[in-house]
């Protein structure tokens, strides 16, 4: 997954502590939230994630499958899933470990 569309600075989606790594996932809507519930983040807020960070209204998600990128710590990452990836720097040029949707 390209990371050209990183931002410089930001929080751990999950625990709000600053980290500079990142997840990759791709898939439909319900697979974004399904990886933000496995962060332990309430699927009511999981919904509200996806719906604002992909420019939809609250409670619309966008139809088929998508990629996005996810701003998360390591420890939040291992934490969630010992089949998650390890997170890596947001970096141009880096792809990030991406999880697909089946």
């Amino acid at each position: 997954m390209s990371t050209d569309n990183r931002l410089q600075n930001g929080s751990c989606v999950a625990c709000l502590n600053p980290t500079d790594t990142v997840l990759g996932i791709e898939g439909e809507a319900e697979w974004h939230i399904a990886f933000l519930t496995n962060l332990n983040i309430p699927g009511n807020e999981a919904g509200a994630t996806v719906s604002a960070g992909t420019g939809n209204p609250p409670g619309m998600v966008p139809n088929g499958r998508y990629a996005s990128l996810y701003r998360v710590c390591t420890n939040c990452a291992e934490s969630a899933s010992p089949n998650f990836p390890k997170p890596v720097l947001s970096l141009l040029g880096v792809d990030a470990p991406t999880l697909h949707q089946p």
